[in-house]
């Protein structure tokens, strides 16, 4: 059998290059991104800022003191989004709060507070076991797991980290650098604890992007965050999660399991709540 790129007059459906630049084109926002502008050898060093119109944006630096080629503030007054004579990409080309587009698709013409179904309002019976807010968030070194295929960006993040406040850290006697485990009503995974002012007191933060088929640096940060929290919020398709964490102890090595809930700890965790939400 033939390859693609044996095949005559077909020879360009093999360049990926090509196929790249033709879909990167169909978005305004990325149609600037081309093999032309991101050449090394033949571009200014430094990278190119998101989004990029065109290629005359990819090729200059906006101010004098900028690293990065590429516009640094976009809808700038007198000037009009790329493909419309308008400033903004909306029907009246001004910022727009209701929206005609999401009425259209079933959604809430202006938006609407909507309580997710895993906090202490919506469910207090599940707050009382999990008095934490779980919260996760994506870091430089991994994005959707896969920085952690490439050993350079393990070297930068080895291990999860979790960010706990140090008022949480002291009233559960965890210092920073402890092995420690967030739990929730579904799982349990472990970390080291980074105490830091960076989260607020009634929540712990963990990065999302670990998985536990990365190569490089197995064990603590095998299992995924998503263990701990719901399926997929049907109202908003929004993940979310509560949780509890403690320290690990001497439990270094074993396997993950569901574990009962440490009555004692509830209520430190509890008595740390309830001296917050007074203060």
């Amino acid at each position: 059998m033939e390859t693609m790129k044996e095949r005559k007059g077909n020879a360009w459906i093999a360049d990926m290059v090509k196929w790249t630049e033709f879909f990167l084109r169909q978005e305004p926002m990325t149609a600037g991104a081309t093999k032309k502008t991101l050449d090394p050898a033949a571009t200014p060093k430094g990278g190119v800022m998101w989004p990029v119109f065109t290629e005359q944006d990819a090729m200059r630096f906006e101010t004098p003191e900028a690293k990065l080629r590429g516009k640094w503030i976009m809808f700038q007054e007198g000037e009009n989004y790329p493909g419309s004579d308008k400033r903004f990409p909306t029907p009246s080309g001004k910022l727009e709060i209701a929206s005609s587009t999401l009425r259209d698709l079933g959604w809430d013409y202006v938006p609407q507070h909507r309580e997710g179904g895993h906090t202490p309002v919506s469910n207090p019976k599940e707050f009382a076991n999990y008095p934490v807010i779980l919260c996760t968030g994506r870091i430089v070194s991994s994005f959707h797991e896969m920085g952690h295929w490439w050993p350079w960006c393990d070297e930068l993040e080895p291990d999860r980290f979790i960010q706990v406040h140090p008022l949480m850290a002291q009233a559960l006697g965890i210092a920073d650098g402890d092995r420690v485990i967030v739990e929730s009503e579904r799982a349990e995974i472990e970390g080291f604890a980074w105490v830091t002012e960076e989260t607020d007191p009634r929540q712990v933060w963990v990065c999302c992007s670990t998985d536990e088929y990365q190569p490089f640096v197995p064990g603590l940060t095998n299992r995924n965050v998503s263990f701990l929290i719901d399926d997929i919020i049907k109202e908003v398709r929004q993940e979310e999660g509560k949780g509890r964490v403690r320290g690990e102890g001497d439990r270094a090595g074993e396997p993950f399991r569901a574990q009962p809930v440490d009555r004692s700890l509830r209520r430190d965790l509890m008595r740390f709540v309830e001296v917050l939400e007074g203060s």
